[in-house]
């Protein structure tokens, strides 16, 4: 029987961080989130465009 994506488990990985570099992870995590946000606006923003005799995309 071929395995679907269905009944396959799902794992996860757990990880403690360290106290000496969750300050750098802080601050990685903030810089992708802004690199997100920024990437989420300027999709919405594109979406947004009219095309002649098309309308919006």
């Amino acid at each position: 029987m071929k395995a679907t994506k269905t009944n396959m488990p799902i794992k996860t990985l757990q990880v403690r961080v360290r106290d000496r570099h969750a300050a750098l992870l802080s601050r990685m995590a903030f810089e992708v989130n802004q690199v997100w946000n920024l990437a989420n606006e300027a999709s919405y923003e594109a979406w947004h465009v009219p095309v002649p005799e098309v309308g919006y995309i």
